[in-house]
């Protein structure tokens, strides 16, 4: 009996969706993952705890793949405790991510990538946490570069749940007297009480043998600086290395040896200022014998007004150059922490290049929570219809004493500019009313400081609302153009006449600029369309337009001729007309 068309095509269903689950669970199961965590005799919360990512490749052929550290792209860690999910490390927070790269496993084989749990996550509280990751070999929009010949791993391999159990750094205090009774050695730390702004201070570390037995260690390997935060948590980034000579030292039962070092303020600069806490560790010891916490200090990372009163002297009579006045460069680091104490800080008058730093330090400090990241600042200077113009931040503005003139305070924001690290530039936003009278009165005191601005001084010509990026740049005096426009007062209001200058059939590669009193011939403009028709003309190369403005023209009347031409360019000259 024949088989019929229904039998025949279910059969067929099923043999193809046989071997299309074969084909996914062998791409699924081709390489196995595993998260490995290197056994500690204790973990304490702060520690740079070892992450591998175990990948095996278990078919019979070369397999490419893309290694993407802590980047949440291929790579994903879920770490929970009691059923809750801590949140991981924001992608860009890590450092691993920048070691992207294509990696092949070898057929057969186990290879191992390392990370650490940091890069992943900051564990908030002492506990066992269970890990779970899960790995994708090659996203569809990446190509990663392998040998040719080498199939590339695309599917995703899910690791088993392992357990991590750490301690937090309060709860391992408690422990000091178990831990040193466990390992016969006490470490008693002693030293002042704030960290030097400057320079360096000298600790002593008193190590004793507390057992009844040889104690053996190795100093200064197997000693670390940790320095603790208001919240409990360890200062990573603060360096953890004690300096010193090597030496294997052995203590017999109820022997002492005293440590002296030294600990930089460049250790703790970067870190806000605030309480701290500091302590040494001691490792595990190669039989297993527990790590040790030395008694914790308070340290004090903090500037009085008469410190900052210091730093200031000693930064004035230094380099300008904050990396090479290590003064200057605490204060400009410091500058919103400091700013409490800047205002308080009293210097003799005698001392004028103190007193001078100390009010650009004033000021910056109040200038960074406007432009708190170095790079781009640009002012914006008010333009009132009464004739009158000001600085427009007024917190910035309220910084400077009565009676100091808007130039003034111009000027005196571009002096504290290197403090900040910022490049700035003035922009004039005239009130609706207000003529070009002002807006001249304001660049002319503003145009001075051109050389130590990154940008001309420019007019907001446009309305705000709309998406055009036009520039109008507001010069003292004409400067070289191919296109001027001027603009002329008269009965029936703002007339525009323009003049084109077209390069000789023997210059047609260069663009060919006006000389000074060259303007022959004004075509009167009627029209926007007019206008533009002008400045397109395709022999016209690079248009470099300059505008002759009334002294009375308002911003509405200058918005409204200059309307045509941004469909053509993006900038223009403003100049005052004669």
């Amino acid at each position: 009996m024949k088989p019929s068309l229904t039998s025949l095509l279910l059969l067929g269903g099923l043999i193809l969706q046989s071997a299309f689950s074969t084909s996914l669970f062998a791409a699924e199961r081709e390489v196995g993952a595993e998260l490995v965590v290197p056994p500690a005799e204790t973990y304490v919360i702060g520690d740079r705890i070892p992450l591998y990512w175990r990948f095996t490749n278990r078919s019979t052929d070369a397999l490419g793949f893309m290694w993407e550290g802590c980047c949440r792209v291929n790579g994903r860690l879920t770490i929970s405790k009691d059923g809750n999910v801590v949140a991981p490390i924001p992608p860009g927070q890590t450092l691993a991510h920048m070691f992207a790269k294509a990696e092949v496993l070898a057929p057969g084989k186990s290879r191992d990538f390392d990370s650490f749990l940091s890069d992943w996550v900051v564990l908030p509280e002492t506990g066992t946490y269970e890990l779970h990751g899960r790995y994708t070999g090659v996203l569809d929009f990446q190509k990663p570069q392998v040998p040719r010949g080498v199939e590339l791993w695309r599917a995703a391999a899910e690791t088993a749940t392992n357990r991590l159990s750490v301690i937090s750094v309060t709860d391992y205090l408690k422990e000091r007297e178990v831990r040193t009774q466990k390992r016969g050695l006490t470490l008693a730390l002693s030293g002042p009480l704030k960290f030097p702004l400057l320079g360096s201070a000298d600790w002593s570390l008193n190590i004793i043998n507390s057992s009844t037995a040889p104690r053996t260690f190795r100093w200064p390997d197997d000693f670390s600086v940790w320095v603790i935060n208001a919240q409990g948590f360890r200062e990573t980034a603060v360096p953890s290395d004690l300096d010193g000579e090597y030496a294997e030292v052995t203590l017999q039962p109820g022997q002492h040896l005293n440590k002296h070092f030294k600990l930089d303020y460049s250790r703790m600069e970067g870190e806000p200022l605030g309480r701290y806490q500091l302590f040494i560790d001691l490792k595990t010891a190669a039989d297993g014998s527990p790590r040790v916490p030395s008694n914790p200090l308070p340290l004090l990372w903090e500037s009085s007004a008469a410190d900052v009163a210091q730093l200031v002297t000693k930064a004035a009579s230094g380099s300008k150059a904050g990396l090479r006045n290590p003064a200057l460069k605490f204060l400009r680091v410091y500058l919103r922490e400091l700013e409490p104490q800047l205002k308080t800080a009293q210097l003799p008058a005698t001392e004028t290049k103190a007193v001078e730093l100390l009010d650009e330090l004033r000021l910056a400090a109040v200038v960074k929570a406007s432009a708190p990241q170095p790079g781009r600042k640009d002012w914006g200077i008010q333009l009132m219809a009464s004739g009158t113009w000001q600085l427009g931040d007024p917190q910035v503005r309220a910084a400077f004493p009565a009676g100091t003139t808007p130039a003034n305070q111009a000027q005196q924001l571009v002096n504290v500019r290197r403090h900040l690290g910022l490049e700035m530039s003035f922009t004039l936003q005239p009130d609706a009313q207000a003529t070009a009278a002002t807006w001249f009165t304001a660049a002319g005191a503003l145009i001075p400081l051109q050389s130590e601005l990154t940008a001309p001084v420019h007019l907001r010509a446009l309305p705000q609302s709309t998406n055009n990026t036009g520039i109008v740049n507001v010069r003292l005096e004409a400067t070289p153009a191919n296109v001027v426009i001027l603009l002329r007062r008269s009965p029936e209001g703002l007339q525009k006449q323009a003049a084109v200058k077209l390069p000789t059939p023997q210059s047609t590669a260069t663009t060919t600029l006006f000389a000074a009193g060259d303007l022959k011939s004004m075509v009167t403009v009627t029209s926007g369309e007019q206008l533009l028709e002008l400045i397109s003309n395709p022999a016209l190369r690079a248009p470099q337009i300059q505008v002759f403005c009334p002294v009375d023209t308002t911003l509405a009347e200058l918005q409204q001729a200059l309307a045509p031409i941004w469909a053509k360019v993006n900038q223009v000259d403003l100049v005052l007309a004669q």
